[in-house]
Formats: structure tokens, C-alpha cells, sequence
């Protein structure tokens, strides 16, 4: 809840310092297809992201698209996403690539909470494969953006793009970061 009005900020909760679906382990190959179905279904009975909110914004004085995109959690969620998508090719367009890496992970946690994992996948393999964080020795942020990407192509079904993002964990500049049991 934000300000006790009971609405939580889809944004926020999706870019948290620790996203829900890596707090608990992983679900065997065999159970995924149930898995994405479960989600699927989830996603298509979502009543909550399409219930209307309270304004929130002043009557007068604001433009008509952006109460359009204050009205309900899933309208605010897709322009999140169409405003940030711009952002990132302004950055990069300027030449601040960390920027837009930062903006790009915002955008496939916000893909990932609303259970759209394909699309997180592809978000993240541009990331990382044209990565500031790479290139500039960020590697904890490099490693990271190797993990969500591995973790949307397996929840996707991707299976040589998953195991292709597997490999490029077990890069020996990344074994100073990576956690004991892969390094």
C-alpha cells in the first residue's frame, strides 16, 4: 500500500530489490509446462490489474493520456513499458548505455511480474548481449542479467537459447561473482 489508499504501484513491486520468483527454487523440467499454463490462465483471469483506481491525479490541468494511464494497474504497466522502451533508445541513442541497461532491467522485471516471460527473454538478451555492464567490468550486474534471462528462457520454453545463456555464466570473468555452487 501506498499513502494507506490500498493501491501498490505494479512498477515498484515488479523492480524490487528482490523479485518475488527467486525466492523460491526452481520447479523441475517435467512441471513447467503446467507451470506456464498456470500463468497463462493467471494472466488472462487477472480481475485486479483491470479494476479501475481511484483518480489520483488533479481533474484539471493534466492531459487526457496521462489519466488514461493512471486508470487501472494493467494500463499503467503497458505505458510503464512503451515510456521506458522510448527512454532506452534515447540513452543509447546518446551514448549512455548504463542508463538504458538500467531502464531495460526495469522493463523485463515488469514483463517477468506480469508473467510474460518471452518477452522479458527477449528484453534481457538485448541487454545482455550488447552489455555496457561487460564491457565497462560490471560484472555482479553483468552475472545478474545472465541469471533473469536464463531464468525467462526456461520459464518461456526456450530450450538452446536457455542452455546457450547457461554456458556464458560459466565465463571465467564472471567465477569472482558467481555463487559458490556454479563458479
Amino acid at each position: 500500500e501506498e499513502g494507506g489508499k490500498g493501491v501498490v504501484n505494479p512498477i515498484r513491486r515488479a523492480t524490487s530489490e528482490r523479485p518475488a520468483d527467486t525466492l523460491k527454487p526452481w520447479e523441475p523440467w517435467r512441471s513447467l509446462p503446467i507451470i506456464r499454463d498456470e500463468i497463462t490462465q493467471q494472466r488472462l483471469n487477472n480481475g485486479d490489474s483491470h479494476q479501475s483506481w481511484k483518480p489520483i491525479l488533479p481533474s484539471r490541468g493534466i492531459s487526457p493520456w496521462l489519466h488514461n494511464a493512471t486508470r487501472n494497474a494493467s494500463i499503467y504497466e503497458q505505458t510503464y513499458l512503451e515510456l521506458a522502451a522510448s527512454a532506452v533508445l534515447l540513452h543509447r541513442r546518446a551514448g549512455r548505455h548504463r542508463f538504458a541497461s538500467r531502464l531495460e532491467d526495469h522493463r523485463a522485471e515488469v514483463l517477468i511480474a506480469r508473467g510474460d516471460h518471452a518477452a522479458a527473454a527477449h528484453v534481457l538478451s538485448n541487454n545482455v548481449g550488447g552489455n555496457a555492464c561487460a564491457r565497462d567490468q560490471w560484472t555482479r550486474a553483468h552475472y545478474w542479467r545472465i541469471f533473469r534471462l536464463a531464468c525467462c528462457q526456461r520459464m518461456s520454453g526456450d530450450v538452446l537459447a536457455y542452455l546457450e545463456t547457461l554456458t556464458q555464466s560459466f565465463n571465467p570473468k564472471l567465477s569472482n561473482v558467481a555463487p559458490k555452487r556454479t563458479a
